[in-house]
């Protein structure tokens, strides 16, 4: 691991920070964009192995963390723009800053257009979600109905 570690500082010398002082990647990337290198015929995730050289053995074999990009570039592999959290807290930093998949939803499934006036926010522990109010009062009519039908028989 200590020879990536080596491969991998030695290419990121080779890089000039953007505007934003990212250090993008430029070799080997997977098809979210995040930078990747083979070794002994596996691929590591270059902000990975970055951050275990930082953390330890923090990293290393242990799935419970994941590399969190501060500055939302997944080629940046600028060791200031890299820290470690937890997959929920990952998530819950995607919805915030809207990259989350349904974060960017204008519509929900049924068709109804996302305004304010039609979005229930419903927050929870590390959680943020919209809900169409008019599919909610109708899933609310349907179960009240059948309910109703259920103590009449």
């Amino acid at each position: 691991m200590s020879d990536i570690f080596k491969v991998i500082n030695s290419r990121i010398g080779l890089l000039e920070p953007d505007s934003r002082g990212c250090k993008n990647w430029v070799w080997t990337k997977n098809r979210a964009g995040y930078g990747t290198i083979k070794s002994d015929y596996k691929t590591y995730y270059v902000g990975r192995v970055l951050l275990t050289f930082n953390y330890k053995s923090l990293l290393y074999n242990d799935n419970r963390w994941e590399t969190m990009h501060i500055c939302d570039n997944p080629s940046c592999v600028n060791i200031y723009h890299l820290t470690v959290g937890t997959r929920q807290l990952n998530q819950y930093d995607r919805v915030i800053k809207g990259r989350h998949d349904s974060s960017t939803r204008t519509h929900c499934a049924k068709g109804h257009e996302f305004t304010d006036s039609n979005t229930l926010h419903s927050f929870s522990e590390m959680r943020n979600q919209r809900q169409c109010r008019t599919c909610n009062r109708e899933r609310t009519r349907t179960r009240r109905a059948h309910l109703k039908e259920r103590t009449i028989e």
